[in-house]
């Protein structure tokens, strides 16, 4: 992504999170996840529940990791397709839209300019839309994925923590 999208996807998001989700709390993703957001919520020290807003390097879209440990740290080594899926180990890590639509195809993310078709790959890099033109758009898509991380993602987390015996979450 382009560095003045992803400066504004990155400043939208925190909003979004701060004003919507402020049960989660900023942390310092480490050195494998530079550039993008994670958050945590930790809801019993047997039980983490982890949102990740992650930046694609190459293209102007960004994706929506959802997760949780018994473990106490981030899943790293731990990506899963479905929500449905057997946790590894106690973790359990998807992207967002797997909640929204499971049959979801790839990408799997929020595309502010969609990808290009393999003919067209070279033209779209030399000649991408300017910045300008995308900023309404990028914020509509930062408060969709944050509306379905609210609505979805949040209903999971529920059920997951209910699950594991919390059920009296604030």
């Amino acid at each position: 992504m382009r560095k003045a999208l992803g400066k504004r996807v990155r400043k939208r998001f925190e909003k979004g999170m701060r004003e919507d989700l402020p049960q989660f709390q900023k942390i310092e993703p480490g050195y494998e996840l530079q550039g993008d957001l994670l958050y945590a919520w930790v809801v019993a020290p047997d039980l983490h529940l982890f949102v990740l807003l992650q930046i694609d390097q190459k293209w102007d879209r960004f994706y929506v990791e959802i997760s949780w440990s018994r473990k106490g740290r981030w899943p790293l080594n731990v990506l899963t397709i479905l929500p449905s899926d057997e946790p590894v180990d106690g973790e359990l890590r998807f992207r967002l839209q797997r909640l929204i639509d499971p049959q979801v195809g790839s990408p799997i993310g929020w595309e502010i300019v969609p990808e290009p078709e393999l003919d067209n790959i070279v033209e779209a890099l030399l000649s991408p839309p300017p910045v300008e033109q995308l900023l309404e758009r990028t914020d509509e898509l930062v408060d969709d994925a944050v509306g379905h991380l609210a609505h979805e993602g949040m209903a999971y987390f529920y059920r997951i923590a209910a699950e594991f015996g919390y059920s009296k979450l604030e």
